[in-house]
């Protein structure tokens, strides 16, 4: 099953093996068990570039890479073998060396099968397996494999390592392969970093007496993840100070003597830009925070990964159950423990001050809205006075308007009537009105009605469109106006018969 999906990754992966910018590095570092001449910690190290032509010579050492003549040194007693290669690219899987460098290492090193898989994975893992020996006893180990991916996060690296170790003579093989495990440019931000191989040797040398350790690089490896933590959590810090002294309603540790007051934060409220800029870099904070959170909670359950580890090796390994009290790579893992719980509790602090912000943030977004709901009221109050004053006017003046204009009407004759024979007096109403009166009432009245008619239909209508429109809110409420109802009744219906129950004293 391992070897379909290995095969699969490794198709389709992509192999850099010409003029690839970062060749492949290697770091050799052995003890002896006597000291040598000029070198008092019985240590050598080196290191250096890694051509695709020269990877087998420096697999079985040969070449240039031959060793001097074991009788002038002695033999190693504990070695560490150390391949790193840059990743390229993310998707699809990418190594800065040829597939039959990979296959040639591989082979090698032993390396176990789900190496591609798990350097191809964008979360952290870690695993080990021991390799028993078929003719002795049942607790005689003879290897170790370990494989370690750390969880993706581009401000911190996308690491992978994977080595075998063999107990009978002591030497640790690994390869590394990640983002700026060489190269000095970031391939997402297009900064210039220090490369993780200037610090992974150095860090070797100075644990040299415990090259033979198979726990050795992967704790390099939770140390230099840790160092890069650190560096992200100074710019975290720094981009939630500038939040806090941009909002200016932070008054504590070094702003506790800032300046600034309402009037500058009304304007970058009322600054729709400069409030959109703000939120998009509170949230971008407030999400790499949340991600950085999640990967010191991984680090934290690899370093006791670790620390299992060593008790796992002691039951089988002879040189270390006979070791008394903890080793040089015990108490470095129990300061790494003590970084990694303080860096916890840094990130949580930060998390929760830009939670505050958030906070502020809403409410002050929720007061600017409140102020221009106000302002909206206001003006709507005084459209409504307007309004109201208009409506007066138009009704005082509309029963004389109407009267001015009905007896304008042509259907009515005023120097007829002065001359009709039925008012003698000339006073008479049947003079003045034409017989043809009646037709301004049977359109009028027809018509009007039928507006009415039309208008109710039409707001029939639209009251059915929004129903429609809005049918879980208006459900919500009749279903909370029914359920409100039927609880009152039931309470009634409950008295009641308590009340009919009870006797009377």
């Amino acid at each position: 099953m391992l070897g379909v999906d290995r095969q699969h990754i490794l198709d389709s992966s992509d192999w850099i093996s010409t003029d690839n910018e970062h060749p492949v590095r290697y770091i050799e570092a052995w003890r002896h068990a006597e000291p040598v001449e000029g070198d008092e910690t019985a240590g050598l190290m080196a290191q250096g570039e890694l051509q695709d032509a020269e990877a087998n010579d420096w697999l079985v050492q040969t070449g240039s890479f031959a060793k001097r003549d074991s009788k002038e040194i002695g033999s190693p007693k504990e070695a560490t073998r150390l391949v790193i290669c840059e990743r390229y690219g993310w998707k699809p899987l990418g190594f800065e060396m040829s597939q039959d460098s990979f296959l040639a290492i591989e082979s090698s090193f032993r390396l176990p099968p789900e190496t591609l898989s798990i350097l191809n994975s964008d979360g952290g893992q870690y695993h080990y397996a021991l390799e028993r020996s078929r003719f002795e006893s049942a607790n005689t180990v003879r290897s170790m494999t370990i494989i370690v991916k750390l969880p993706q996060m581009f401000q911190l690296g996308n690491w992978g390592l994977a080595l075998s170790h063999s107990f009978d003579t002591s030497t640790t093989s690994a390869f590394l392969h990640g983002w700026n495990v060489l190269s000095d440019y970031h391939p997402v931000t297009r900064e210039r970093v220090v490369p993780a191989q200037e610090r992974i040797g150095p860090l070797i040398y100075s644990a040299i007496g415990s090259c033979g350790r198979p726990t050795l690089l992967p704790i390099i490896l939770l140390k230099e993840h840790l160092s890069r933590i650190n560096l992200f959590m100074g710019e975290l810090e720094s981009t939630a100070t500038a939040i806090e002294s941009t909002f200016k309603v932070t008054k504590s540790g070094r702003l506790a003597n800032s300046e600034g007051g309402p009037l500058e934060l009304m304007k970058l409220m009322a600054n729709e830009e400069e409030r959109t800029k703000l939120t998009t870099l509170l949230n971008t904070t407030m999400t790499d925070t949340v991600n950085l959170t999640c990967v010191i909670k991984w680090d934290r359950r690899y370093c006791k990964f670790l620390k299992e580890l060593h008790g796992v090796i002691r039951t089988f390994d002879s040189e270390s159950s006979s070791q008394v009290g903890e080793s040089e790579l015990e108490i470095i893992l129990r300061h790494l423990e003590c970084d990694l719980e303080s860096a916890f509790e840094y990130v949580e602090s930060i998390a929760a001050r830009l939670n505050l912000q958030l906070t502020v943030l809403y409410n002050l977004v929720a007061q600017a809205e409140n102020d221009l709901t106000a302002r909206m009221t206001a003006a709507t109050g005084l459209d409504s006075a307007a309004m109201k004053t208009l409506a007066f006017v138009t009704t005082v003046f509309l029963p004389p308007t109407f009267i001015a204009t009905l007896f304008s009407m042509s259907m009515f004759d005023w120097q007829a009537g002065s001359t009709s024979p039925s008012s003698p007096d000339g006073g008479g109403l049947d003079g003045y009105v034409v017989r043809a009166f009646w037709v301004y009432w049977a359109v009028s009245v027809p018509l009007t009605i039928l507006v009415l008619v039309g208008w109710r239909v039409w707001w029939h209508h639209q009251r059915s469109q929004y129903a429609r429109q809005y049918q879980h809110r208006t459900q919500t409420k009749e279903g909370s106006k029914i359920a409100s109802e039927a609880k009152l009744k039931k309470g009634w219906a409950k008295y009641l018969r308590r009340r009919r129950v009870e006797p009377d004293y």
